[in-house]
């Protein structure tokens, strides 16, 4: 329950719970370390059971006049039971009433580590007089990826109950979310797939030891030209080539498995029960709340001398006619629905003139409403305009129609009650084309 401002919602839940993403992967720490495997995701929870009981006097039940009982009750899918309590509300403070069971969201997938880069390969020792280079070790393997995780599936929806005795079938209106039933229900959406993690690089081969250049001076002996023995120094240069570089590591692996995103859960169900009337009538069970749309109505001059089929700035109008009819999947409540006009930029409604319809209406039936509602038409800015140019205005006539709960003089044309809610599926609009009867 939650108080907003000068209205009281409820909030009645038995959601699944949101799985556990996987848990992320490690990262390799040392040379040529795997990446570590990220651990699974967890499905989301089943959507239980939410039961909204609501009832007031309109019913012939033993709840004072003007207030309106609210009991709920939510229960997991194992029976046990999560909330359960009972109230009792002004109708002008009732306000939305939240009633879900949805799926919960699936985990998503965890991430797997990066592997290490492999271990530089050592380098070759230099070469020297008479010690020949040696060849640079190669690089060390990288580091497999750790494997990645996919999303868990998500948790199916459960079941919405809402309940009424007959004749209450008005406080439907008062639940949020009975123009789309299945947001109410739905399942959980899977949870995005993880990722597999990077592998490591290979280390770098080791460089060749460096070659050597030296020289030695020897001696070495001649016959000169007169056949004598001579001797004399030369030098001998000797050379160690380099060592070669080592090759590089293989890199890390990379896993092959294809990871998925989670299924969605698939949606529950709402159902609408109205328990028979204290005569022993049955119970009736529907999926789908009543509603109303507009087939047409008409606008139209006031009678008197002025009548000529114009639509005159400051005339005085009426709209009438009003046809409705219930496109929902259960017949709609007794009580009377009021029909008023938007206040427009060009027209203003009269406040005391309204339309109503009795009800009930069964599915698919139509009816028109009791009544006419006057409205007046402006006059332009003619300070504003131009001389020459004829003042036109076009604007659409836009209706509403308003559920009433029970009234305490239903004969009346006061047509106010604690209890309103406003349908939001009336689309239907007049145009109304404003001009003068002859050119300005």
């Amino acid at each position: 329950m939650a108080t907003n401002g000068e209205s009281t919602d409820f909030i009645f839940s038995s959601d699944g719970v949101r799985g556990l993403s996987g848990i992320n992967g490690g990262y390799g720490q040392t040379w040529g370390q795997h990446g570590g495997d990220a651990g699974p995701a967890f499905p989301g929870g089943n959507g239980g059971t939410t039961v909204v009981y609501l009832e007031s006097a309109a019913s012939g039940g033993a709840v004072a006049n003007q207030n309106i009982l609210v009991r709920g009750t939510a229960t997991r899918p194992d029976g046990s039971v999560i909330f359960e309590d009972t109230f009792t509300v002004a109708a002008n403070q009732l306000g939305k009433i939240i009633a879900t069971a949805r799926g919960g969201d699936g985990g998503n997938g965890g991430i797997g580590g990066n592997g290490a880069h492999g271990m530089p390969g050592r380098d070759g020792r230099d070469a020297g007089p008479g010690i020949a280079a040696e060849n640079g070790q190669s690089g060390g393997p990288g580091g497999d990826s750790g494997a990645g995780t996919s999303g868990a599936d998500a948790g199916c929806g459960g079941v919405v109950r809402l309940k009424c005795p007959k004749g209450d079938e008005y406080l439907f209106m008062a639940v949020d979310g009975l123009d789309s039933p299945l947001e109410m229900v739905r399942g959980g959406f899977g949870g995005q797939p993880g990722a597999h993690g990077v592998p490591g690089n290979g280390g770098p081969g080791g460089y060749g030891g460096a070659g050597y250049t030296w020289t030695e001076y020897h001696q070495r002996s001649f016959t000169d030209h007169e056949g004598r023995i001579q001797y004399e120094t030369v030098p001998v240069t000797f050379n160690n080539a380099p060592g070669y570089g080592g090759s590089a590591g293989r890199p890390g692996k990379y896993p092959t498995r294809t990871l998925f995103r989670g299924m969605d859960g698939v949606p529950g169900r709402v159902e609408l029960v109205v328990a028979g009337d204290r005569l022993g009538l049955p119970s009736n069970t529907y999926s789908k709340r009543y509603d109303f749309t507009m087939d047409e109505f008409a606008i139209a001059e006031e009678p008197g001398p002025n009548v000529d089929g114009i639509f005159e700035f400051g005339e005085m109008c009426h709209a009438a006619g009003f046809v409705l009819r219930n496109v929902g999947g259960m017949p709609s409540p007794f009580q009377r629905v009021r029909l008023e006009l938007e206040p427009g930029k060009w027209y203003t409604p009269i406040k005391s003139d309204m339309a109503f319809l009795s009800g009930p209406l069964e599915v698919n039936q139509a009816k028109s409403a009791d009544g006419r509602i006057r409205f007046q038409i402006s006059y332009p800015d003619t300070e504003r305009a131009d001389d020459y140019a004829p003042i036109i205005i076009s604007e659409n006539v836009v209706p509403k129609a308003i559920q009433l709960g029970p009234e305490l003089q239903p004969s009346s044309m006061v047509g106010s009650t604690p209890f309103e809610r406003t349908y939001p599926n009336i689309k239907y609009t007049r145009a109304l084309k404003v001009r003068f009867p002859i050119g300005n």
